[in-house]
């Protein structure tokens, strides 16, 4: 996503002069990069993903996502622009499992050799809302059999002690997402983007990621995303 500022500059061939001096003529199709530019970088993407290990037998497809994401790029090394962004993901597993949101603070890094193509990479920290088991059903759903001692309390709530057989030899039926839930995880993408205009862009991600589960699993999933970017740059 290049700023409109940033096309209307390329396009008329005009220098940058301020603090960060001259930028030097591109060559033909080459982007121009000036001294000491920032990008405001905006993402929308939607995809689904495939699930490398399968501890609840749920399937190799996982569920699909939309993904939005907004970035501060201020940082530059010749032609790569990097800087945080923080993006919020939605999944869209529709009457299978709860709705689940992630909260994710990261990092984007993008290149840009041409007027017409960039490629960007990211590294996010998810944070996953979404519901689980409630630990009280532990005794009866996974552990059939172990009963509170006679003489003992039975601390289960009232509920659970109903659905749960004297002996506990049989597993109660207890819907799935019961309480809310917190996990983390960590996902790694790359992107390539063409660009329509000079701040426009359509991309194509390839990403992987592992999420470890509030049960102590860990879910690693590769992911497919198309989208769209915008990129703002603001010139010194």
């Amino acid at each position: 996503m290049m700023a409109s500022s940033a096309a209307f500059a390329q396009s008329a061939g005009e220098g940058a002069s301020g603090e960060g001096g001259v930028a030097a003529a591109p060559s033909a199709g080459e982007w121009r990069a000036y001294p000491n530019e920032r990008h405001v970088l905006a993402r929308l993407q939607g995809g689904i993903g495939l699930r490398l290990f399968d501890p609840y037998s749920s399937g190799v497809l996982a569920p699909g996502w939309i993904h939005a994401q907004g970035g501060f790029l201020f940082i530059n090394a010749g032609k790569l622009r990097m800087g945080p962004t923080l993006g919020g993901q939605l999944g869209l597993d529709i009457g299978h499992s709860p709705l689940q949101g992630a909260l994710q603070p990261g990092w984007t890094l993008m290149y840009r050799p041409a007027t017409r193509w960039a490629i960007i990479g990211r590294l996010d920290v998810p944070i996953v809302f979404t519901r689980s088991w409630d630990p009280r059903l532990d005794a009866c759903i996974y552990l059939p059999g172990v009963a509170p001692r006679p003489g003992t309390p039975d601390n289960r709530a009232p509920e659970i002690q109903q659905q749960c057989l004297p002996d506990n030899r049989v597993p109660a039926r207890v819907p799935y997402g019961t309480v809310p839930a917190v996990a983390v995880g960590v996902e790694a993408g790359g992107s390539f983007a063409y660009f329509l205009t000079g701040g426009f862009a359509l991309t194509a991600e390839l990403s992987a990621g592992m999420y470890f589960g509030d049960s102590g699993t860990s879910t690693p999933v590769l992911g497919l995303g198309i989208g769209a970017m915008f990129d703002y740059e603001l010139l010194p």
